[in-house]
């Protein structure tokens, strides 16, 4: 006898929430890494910022200068840190280096640890410390890699491989690099760096640890009153980059995959006999799921700790329909997940198969189809019926969906088994980086050259780039450079679907004259200090040494105001009060140096 399958309903449900904002929260995390984790005891500023909160972070560490995740992995001392279990997360960071380098062991070491931490911590999560490009590239390795020869290319390569482990291995990211970038892009006058360019400074630290914060505690950073020994308005800054960056986007930074309860079946050599399969939808990765519960629908029920490896019998006692259904459930750091899948099978004179119409997916010109019968109806994702589609094939709208089609043949209705439709036009590319001398946020000086570089290509794709909404190449080069303002964007279609664009993006550039030396200065060796900023009305100076001119100058480079001073500044003030809103730059100089610094009239 046939049967056939009926997907009903695929639900994940999340036990136990509360408001985490309002709650105390007490984790207990594990520290693997080395002296970027070490430097200014990242782990203890996390702590000392989740106590101001009125959280509680405990931790244990193992941080020995330089090492790799492979080492930490053969170290008697950290594994058996890891095993000791009742850990909420265990952070992983690999050496600087490494995951800019295509013949690192960054993926093994990542994969070993990560299988380690959910033997010994079920409920565990690990997370990736996502670190940074050093200040103006890694010098070493720039003859043989030439993106990393500046801080963009190399921390864009360090960003990529964080992402890519964390997928691979069901993480979540504490985003410190992107967080750090936009402190660069942001508040240039905040030194993230020690001199060696590499390790980070408290600024640094302080910057991760609010990130870390975001991560393990899915709190908003901007609760946090401990400053460690920063002033006041660097440390708000830092706070209000780690918000933007990692906590107001907390989804896109986890790579979590929740339990799933999807299976199929096969025809047993016995009366009425099903063969039952749970199917994991990451193939090669252990079970996402700590309990599984079948039910046959026909009063029987039984567990199974891991079924991925071993098929479940069940024999029905008469002919007939039934609904079986399987609930699956883990836990982790966030609470309990269940999953559910129901299939009804039932046993008929015919099975219907689904088949593609063409080996790729084009939206929407491609379909599915079955064998003919005499009435069709086919079923979306969730076992819901699609309006209107009672025809042998089926135009498809999405690729990693099920669909099935109930068919009616001599007066009996068959459900087919779902058909999982996950081809797709290759790899879709998460970004697309700005290399170039930038001033500010997509702003340049006039004369530099920038270009712009879409990432993680899977060698399919041709690209079009454009210019102010006019085409101006359509070769398979995912690099353009260009030294003009305008707004430019990139279409990406796959080579098999050449009317189906499945990727795009839009940047607008600004050239400046940056003869009048409005640029951000590191440097504050005549101790200035400018306070409130952002401000509403007024801004007042204080320096150290004495001053001859105070200037200020809008994004157009335009001079806006101009005092000559003679000597030390206290208190001097400037009325903003009927200035425009927006982003100006102060310029104050000596006989010996220049600063600046941005303002933001709110």
């Amino acid at each position: 006898m046939n049967k056939l399958s009926f997907f009903i309903l695929s639900t994940i449900t999340f036990l136990g929430s509360f408001d985490v904002q309002a709650q105390s929260i007490t984790r207990k995390v594990l520290f693997l890494g080395n002296s970027y984790t070490s430097t200014n005891n990242l782990p203890q500023l996390v702590s000392d910022m989740a106590a101001s909160v009125g959280d509680n972070l405990i931790f244990d560490s193992h941080l020995p200068g330089g090492y790799l995740l492979t080492q930490h992995y053969t170290n008697t001392l950290s594994t058996s840190k890891v095993m000791a279990g009742g850990w909420d997360y265990v952070v992983l960071q690999e050496q600087s280096q490494t995951p800019a380098l295509p013949n690192g062991n960054f993926n093994l070491g990542a994969h070993q640890l990560s299988k380690l931490i959910k033997e010994y911590n079920p409920c565990a999560q690990p997370l990736f410390y996502m670190t940074w490009g050093r200040q103006n590239g890694d010098a070493l390795n720039c003859p043989l890699y030439p993106e990393m020869c500046t801080y963009l290319g190399m921390d864009s390569l360090i960003r990529k491989s964080y992402k890519q482990q964390a997928i691979n291995n069901n993480a979540e990211i504490s985003p410190v690099s992107a967080v750090w970038r936009y402190i660069r892009q942001n508040y240039p006058s905040i030194g993230l760096y020690q001199p060696d360019e590499s390790h980070p400074s408290v600024a640094g630290s302080y910057a991760a640890a609010c990130c870390f914060y975001s991560v393990i505690f899915k709190k908003n950073p901007l609760l946090i009153t401990y400053n460690a020994s920063l002033n006041a308005a660097d440390a708000a800054f830092i706070r209000t980059a780690a918000k933007a960056v990692a906590f107001d986007s907390l989804t896109y930074w986890s790579f979590k995959v929740n339990p799933t309860a999807f299976f199929n079946y096969t025809v047993g050599g016995g009366v009425n006999e099903a063969i039952f399969n749970y199917q994991t939808l990451l193939p090669g990765l252990n079970p996402l799921a700590n309990t599984f519960t079948w039910d046959f629908g026909d009063g029987f029920t039984t567990t199974l700790v891991n079924p991925v490896n071993s098929a479940v019998n069940h024999s029905y006692l008469s002919n007939g329909t039934y609904t079986v259904k399987l609930t699956v459930s883990n836990c982790d750091v966030s609470g309990t997940q269940q999953a559910v899948y129901q299939t009804t099978i039932s046993f008929c004179n015919h099975t219907p198969t689904i088949f593609k119409t063409y080996p790729w997916y084009c939206a929407p010109v491609d379909t599915i189809s079955t064998q003919v019968y005499t009435a069709y109806q086919w079923y979306d994702n969730f076992g819901n019926p699609i309006l209107g589609q009672v025809n042998k094939k089926l135009p498809l709208l999405n690729s990693n969906s099920f669909y099935s089609v109930l068919t009616t043949q001599n007066g009996c209705s068959e459900m087919s088994q779902p058909y999982y439709n996950n081809s797709g036009p290759g790899v879709i590319p998460h970004d697309v980086d700005v290399v170039g001398p930038l001033t500010g946020s997509n702003t340049a000086c006039d004369g530099s050259n920038l270009s712009l570089i879409v990432t993680e290509l899977a060698g399919s794709e041709s690209i079009q780039w454009f210019k102010n909404g006019l085409l101006v190449s359509s070769a398979n080069t995912p690099t353009l450079s260009f030294n003009a303002s305008g707004t430019y964007s990139v279409n990406l279609f796959h080579t098999n679907c050449p009317n189906y664009i499945f990727y795009s993006k839009t940047l607008t550039f600004s050239f400046i004259d940056c003869a009048i030396g409005v640029k951000v200065n590191k440097a504050n060796t005549m101790g200035i200090v400018i306070y409130p900023n952002p401000t509403s009305d007024h801004i007042a100076i204080n320096s150290l040494e004495d001053i001859d001119v105070v200037e200020l100058y809008n994004t157009r480079s335009e001079k806006v105001y101009s005092k000559t001073v003679t000597g030390k500044l206290s208190n001097e003030e400037i009325n903003l009060s009927n200035y425009a809103k927006g982003v100006y730059v102060i310029k104050i100089r000596n006989s010996k140096a220049v600063f600046t610094k941005k303002i933001i009239v709110k």
